[in-house]
């Protein structure tokens, strides 16, 4: 297989994710329906861009997903093309059928130059996609801190909300970024923000199991006794899942391991009982959990361990039965 054709099955395999993730149809219509300028601007050719440009082809041209040119420069991180088109009469602002704008794919692809070439044309760092995405979430889904500042000295807003409420910060901790985060909490953004669920991004850091991040987060003053709307704490979810490393640094900065859920009174200790997660239950117990507490059903963690549950029989049950019961 020659050069340029692994390098077109690659990117056709990273727009693929991007489809899967952002719905990004737009540039997949683009690689299988384009102009002559596109093909240019594809293979980085300078001099057939601005001759086609010069020789009159429109550089708003947009195919049937609403793509432009300057979509495509963006994608491929090309500054040069992207200052040319500009120089003919692109317009920044153009949206595709999604909503998306140029500055939103160099966003997600981390293409530093191409982010501060598209801004200082004029491209708007606040502006939203249909899904309520701004460019600052979509470079920290990609995880690139050097792009994440650019946007936020530009004038992004470092909690701006998704249509799911979610800000930059949620995005970069579910993905894992530490430096990410780092970038984004050293501008502002609010480490107790919650999106339409309740969840701050404490929440995502202890479902993902990201222990580092969790230190981080709090140390930057996320608070770890918040709860989501139906009443579960951080702590829940490590519990639930089973992430003993995020149980003890939850635990070590102060997380309340007794702290009831809402609706049917469980603590962590009831979650990891429930999910037969034997080594968060003696995280739990090694952190100062009370056994004995019950739920609203009167039951102790030690009742919803039943023979077919994976604690079942072994050393954590048995410590939980004997303090249980002492």
């Amino acid at each position: 297989m020659r050069g340029d054709e692994i390098m077109q099955r690659w990117i056709q395999q990273k727009l693929m994710v991007l489809i899967l993730a952002f719905g990004l149809t737009i540039i997949w219509a683009s690689l299988n329906y384009a102009t002559e300028l596109d093909d240019a601007i594809k293979a980085g050719d300078i001099a057939k861009t601005t001759s086609l440009l010069n020789g009159g082809v429109d550089p708003n041209a947009r195919d049937n997903s609403g793509v432009t040119p300057l979509h495509l420069a963006a994608f491929y991180g090309d500054a040069e093309v992207i200052t040319i088109l500009l120089d003919a009469g692109a317009y920044i602002k153009a949206r595709s059928e999604n909503g998306v704008t140029a500055l939103h794919l160099a966003a997600l692809l981390g293409h530093s130059i191409a982010i501060s070439t598209l801004l200082d044309g004029g491209a708007e760092p606040n502006a939203k996609n249909k899904e309520g995405t701004t460019a600052l979430h979509f470079a920290s889904k990609g995880g690139n801190a050097k792009a994440l500042n650019i946007l936020l000295d530009y004038g992004a807003t470092p909690n701006a909300r998704d249509k799911d409420g979610q800000t930059a910060l949620h995005v970069a901790t579910i993905e894992g970024h530490s430096k990410a985060i780092s970038a984004i909490l050293a501008k502002g953004a609010n480490p107790n923000a919650r999106d339409e669920s309740g969840f701050t991004a404490l929440h995502f850091a202890a479902i993902f199991d990201h222990t580092q991040i969790i230190k981080l987060l709090l140390h930057a003053g996320a608070g770890p006794h918040v709860r989501d709307k139906n009443g579960a704490s951080r702590l829940y979810f490590a519990a639930q899942r089973g992430h003993t490393r995020v149980i003890t640094a939850l635990l070590d900065e102060g997380a309340n391991p007794n702290i009831r859920g809402s609706r049917v009174g469980i603590t962590a200790l009831h979650a990891a009982a429930l999910n037969g997660k034997a080594e968060a239950i003696t995280a739990l117990l090694n952190g100062g959990t009370d056994p004995k507490i019950m739920n609203k059903n009167g039951e102790t963690a030690l009742d919803l361990i039943h023979k077919d549950n994976p604690a079942y029989g072994t050393e954590a049950y048995w410590r939980l039965n004997n303090e249980t019961f002492n």
